[in-house]
């Protein structure tokens, strides 16, 4: 007999190789440099831009959903468990997500976990897994996973980490050339009419779609190493839940809290 809620701990580690296989497949996709660097030579003229030639691929989006769905699933395995503890399974039966907020909440466990002993609806009134509830992160992930089913979910690029830029000064007395390496260089870009996957600088002048790197007002010339790189950082979109939230931190948090959840779970029926 497998042990309790082993199919509810099953989704959350496929959740958890797709999450995985979500990283690597970004990494891949900027390590095949889909990116072209841009400078006019002069930071007071144009800055340096990073424009992207290629979105990001179809497959994040697939891979994406595919971790929303079994983190999602794996709570609506654990609670269809726990009824049957309860003996209270129908073909209702699933993690209560209501369609308001706290007000609401209790209704809909009544509804959806009929005839539940009071120590499974205590359990459900703490996990509170509603709008401003202490679970409200359950409830967005609730919300993603309607979201994918009529509507991939589309991931966005928004922050880039840049290394290998440098100034070059002519000092003015001596005439001779010295040169400055940049740090490297978080960069913030919005994302408005590109396709939804590559965005534009707020308010900087560039060509195509690009990004500010940095901007010198003294006019110094620019010189981009050969081994200039980027390390961007993938963001969900402002549209959907968790809007502006990095997707990988923000998937393996949400598949702590499930775990955490299905432990609750065990604990329940553990201590009857």
């Amino acid at each position: 007999m497998p042990p309790p809620f082993s199919s509810a701990f099953q989704k959350i580690e496929r959740a958890n190789k797709h999450i995985r296989d979500f990283d690597s497949a970004f990494q891949a996709f900027v390590q095949s440099r889909p990116y072209r660097f841009h400078t006019d030579g002069r930071m007071d003229t144009c800055p340096v831009c990073i424009i992207f030639d290629k979105p990001v691929p179809d497959e994040l989006m697939l891979i994406l959903g595919d971790a929303i769905h079994n983190l999602r699933t794996a709570l609506d395995h654990a609670t269809w468990e726990l009824a049957g503890y309860d003996g209270t399974q129908d073909d209702k039966t699933q993690f209560p997500f209501p369609r308001s907020n706290q007000k609401d909440y209790e209704g809909w466990l009544r509804r959806i976990i009929p005839a539940a002993p009071q120590d499974t609806i205590d359990l459900f009134m703490d996990l509170a897994a509603y709008r401003g509830g202490r679970g409200s992160p359950l409830f967005e992930l609730h919300r993603l996973d309607i979201d994918d089913k009529h509507l991939v979910i589309v991931p966005v690029i928004e922050r880039c980490r840049v290394s290998g830029i440098r100034l070059k000064r002519q000092d003015m007395n001596t005439g001779e050339v010295v040169e400055t390496s940049v740090p490297d260089t978080d960069v913030d870009i919005a994302m408005e009419d590109v396709g939804y996957h590559i965005g534009q600088a707020r308010g900087l002048g560039f060509l195509g779609q690009g990004l500010s790197v940095t901007r010198n007002p003294l006019g110094d010339s620019v010189q981009l190493d050969d081994d200039l790189k980027i390390a961007p950082s993938i963001f969900f979109r402002d549209v959907q839940p968790f809007p502006g939230e990095p997707i990988l931190p923000t998937l393996l948090h949400l598949s702590d809290l499930v775990r955490e959840v299905i432990w609750k779970f065990q604990s329940l029926i553990a201590e009857r």
